[in-house]
């Protein structure tokens, strides 16, 4: 979590932006890449995601093998406040996912 929490001037909600980090362990290399309200779509037998607009997907960040890996990507941030209710949970029906996490592996075919 990122910002104030106190009231703006013009008495608006005040803006707070949230980063996602994560410890994870890879037997290869692998690609990880953020998502934010993204549908998925197979191409080939693999999955493709696309977000609603392009501020809504990360760089995707490369590691080597290892274990008790730490993902974080200050340059990433979610403002949640700015996001309606329905997009803050999966909804079958309209096949959007409010948070992907893609992991590829990136080595090889």
């Amino acid at each position: 979590k990122d910002g104030a929490d106190s009231p703006t001037e013009d008495g608006e909600k005040p803006r707070v932006l949230y980063s996602l980090e994560f410890t994870f362990d890879a037997d290869a290399r692998v690609a990880i890449t953020i998502y934010c309200q993204a549908v998925e779509e197979f191409l080939n037998g693999t999955a493709a995601y696309t977000p609603k607009s392009p501020a809504l997907q990360s760089e995707t960040v490369h590691y080597k093998r290892g274990v008790s890996q730490q993902f974080s990507l200050p340059s990433f941030k979610i403002d949640f406040s700015e996001w309606k209710d329905d997009e803050l949970n999966f909804d079958l029906d309209r096949g959007m996912f409010p948070v992907v996490i893609q992991a590829v592996v990136d080595e090889g075919d």
